[in-house]
């Protein structure tokens, strides 16, 4: 994850896997290509299969039909990546996702989340950022590399200072609806 905003009522951080989903892409293309060749290769030869070639036929069309699945997956949560919104003139936290095909939108009262957390997983020499939630609940955000350690302890360290920081809105603010009156 990286800081995409950073003012004193809005932080937003925020990933996206470019290189994931260009794969994925070309992925799905290809799979795409090989169901259609299938297709046109069985209704080629659609008189001449005995049933044990119909079984492979299903076979790989099924298979290719799952990579296709898989692949458009997983270019979906490539592309839309995560994004996490801390808006004091709301008191909220927003966290935008990608879910099955879609985006899921979560939203928290910003008095329920303590802060982040990275938590090492050493068998698979991976590093995680969490949300803390006030409750003890662990919302996971993402995953990096080990070589990333150091930018996601950073981000912890932003989120800490800016749950930490009192919010004042300014009369302007509260004039304009932006802030919350006390």
């Amino acid at each position: 994850m990286r800081l995409l905003e950073h003012t004193p009522t809005r932080l937003t951080l925020g990933q996206q896997r470019p290189v994931s989903a260009a794969a994925m892409a070309v992925t799905l293309l290809l799979s795409v290509l090989l169901l259609i060749n299938l297709t046109v290769q069985a209704a080629q030869r659609a008189d001449l299969f005995t049933g044990a070639q119909w079984v492979g036929y299903f076979v790989w069309a099924g298979l290719a039909l799952g990579l296709i699945g898989v692949s458009a997956w997983t270019l979906n949560a490539g592309l839309r990546g995560v994004r996490l919104t801390f808006d004091r003139s709301a008191q909220t936290v927003t966290l935008r996702r990608a879910h099955r095909m879609g985006l899921r939108e979560q939203v928290f009262p910003i008095f329920a989340v303590s802060g982040l957390e990275v938590t090492h997983h050493s068998e698979l020499r991976l590093f995680a950022l969490v949300m803390l939630l006030r409750s003890g609940e662990k919302v996971p955000l993402a995953t990096a590399s080990p070589y990333a350690e150091a930018e996601l302890r950073a981000l912890v360290k932003i989120v800490r200072d800016f749950l930490n920081q009192p919010y004042r809105p300014t009369l302007e603010t509260l004039l304009n609806g932006e802030g919350q009156a006390l």
